[in-house]
């Protein structure tokens, strides 16, 4: 970001590699105070930044491109909410996302359109589409209460905010459904109450979600 608002070079893969082993070579103690004091330091930067720079900046994209200022700081909330997810269910199976990102995770999905398309596999939503004959896939969430149409036809798949319309194909809660979307929702971590209408079923949204 620095170098983005500087004009200077970006740094290179050999830059990435010194910085990797600085932290890989920490104890697990300081590992965790470090993260937590550069995290806080990189919210203090963001918000720093004047509108202009917020609506002009263009970062890189470590999958090639640019990304916006926006779209970065949802890029990091993506990032600590489904990696903490991941250190916390290592101790505790029933773990979920913290509650308080997963309404911001859920536009996440909507408006960072690469995020469904990249973890998506391409026969089994092609599969799902034709069972569906091509109609979007309905999604009522809870905790937030949300319909969402998954739309699978199409060069990708792409996730919008809908009105409530007749019974949706899936029935799930908020934080399960990011975790579906991400490929972590596996038999052994998927919470009761989830209902998926015939003649879908969990295993085939499960697969239509590799992840990443």
């Amino acid at each position: 970001m620095e170098a983005a608002i500087s004009g200077s070079p970006q740094l290179e893969q050999d830059d990435f590699r010194v910085i990797w082993d600085r932290w890989d070579g920490l104890e697990p103690e300081p590992v965790a105070t470090a993260m937590v004091e550069a995290n806080e330091a990189c919210v203090r930067r963001f918000e720093t930044l004047d509108e202009e720079t917020v609506r002009d900046l263009r970062l890189p994209f470590f999958g090639g491109g640019e990304i916006d200022v926006r779209g970065s700081v949802a890029m990091r909330l993506n990032e600590h909410a489904l990696h903490a997810w991941d250190a916390a269910v290592t101790f505790d199976p029933a773990a979920t996302i913290a509650p308080g990102s997963v309404e911001p995770l859920l536009w996440n999905l909507i408006d960072q359109e690469w995020i469904v398309a990249r973890s998506a596999d391409a026969e089994a939503v092609a599969a799902l589409a034709a069972k569906l004959g091509d109609r979007p896939l309905l999604v009522g969430t809870t905790d937030p209460e949300w319909w969402l149409a998954l739309d699978l036809a199409g060069d990708q798949p792409r996730l919008r905010r809908v009105d409530a319309a007749g019974e949706p194909h899936l029935t799930i809660p908020g934080e399960a459904f990011v975790r579906m979307v991400y490929g972590r929702l596996d038999p052994g971590h998927t919470p009761a109450g989830i209902e998926v209408a015939e003649p879908l079923t969990i295993q085939e949204l499960r697969s239509a979600f590799k992840g990443y």
